[in-house]
């Protein structure tokens, strides 16, 4: 059962396209793709198409070749929705050279789960024993685990764990997460983008021996093929530790 509920709130709101929309490109023309809210994620559903985010609000799009009419399928990720074009190859004069994205797209579900439900579900995972660590990291003479995982509403509850065997203390002054591709393509650009926690049990401290805290993110900010990557830092030119999560066990999740 607890694999249904991460297919459906992982994966069901990218089957409610409506009609989608069409982008004309030609390999002499770069076409400019302007989104107005933040691009959160891009995916592209060939190696056809070279891709590269300028910034936030501004993508670049060329294909390699003009020599089928279908290239490919576009997919952006904004802050409140998603929107979607199918690529097309055209004669050079009729190619698209700007795209300014003023359409509604599909609304992104979220949570509506308040702080204070946040906290008490939190102390609750927390308090819990743990059996054996989901998955785990080890580096100079630190250990960064994740204990378990629990899916509750749109909300994704990771307990984390820093335990700390040196003889120095840790000084974390960060703990974060981002969203990188498991396998990265050659014609597309590298991202890795930064997730900000919609809830923190515990803030970044020194860790002399232990530290554990519960982190929830949106399941929105997840992606089939793109795994999570937790990192542990202390000041720059300090140690750093990082765990990587891959999106296989973000599925197996259990519901609360």
């Amino acid at each position: 059962m607890k694999y249904f509920v991460c297919f459906s709130l992982f994966v069901l709101p990218f089957f409610s396209f409506a009609q989608e929309q069409t982008i004309n490109v030609h390999p002499e023309v770069t076409t400019h793709v302007v989104l107005a809210e933040q691009i959160r994620h891009v995916d592209v559903s060939t190696d056809r198409l070279a891709v590269h985010k300028v910034n936030d609000h501004l993508l670049l799009i060329k294909p390699l070749s003009d020599e089928v009419q279908f290239v490919g399928v576009l997919t952006l990720t904004g802050e409140t929705a998603l929107y979607q074009w199918e690529v097309l190859s055209s004669e050079r004069e009729k190619a698209d050279r700007y795209v300014q994205v003023d359409s509604q797209g599909l609304p992104i579900l979220s949570s509506q789960l308040s702080n204070e439900k946040l906290k008490q579900l939190s102390v609750q995972m927390i308090s819990e024993k743990i059996r054996k660590p989901v998955v785990k990291s080890k580096e100079l003479g630190l250990t960064l685990r994740l204990n378990a995982l629990r899916l509750v509403d749109q909300v994704l509850l990771l307990d984390i764990e820093i335990q700390n065997d040196s003889d120095l203390v840790f000084d974390m002054q960060a703990l974060t997460l981002c969203r990188q591709a498991e396998r990265l393509t050659r014609r597309t650009n590298v991202q890795q983008v930064l997730i900000t926690p919609s809830f923190s049990l515990h803030s970044p401290r020194k860790v002399i021996r232990q530290y554990r805290t519960i982190l929830a993110i949106q399941t929105s900010e997840l992606f089939s093929g793109h795994e999570l990557q937790v990192t542990a830092r202390e000041h720059p030119g300090g140690r750093l530790i990082s765990l990587p999560i891959p999106y296989r066990l973000l599925l197996s999740a259990d519901a609360y």
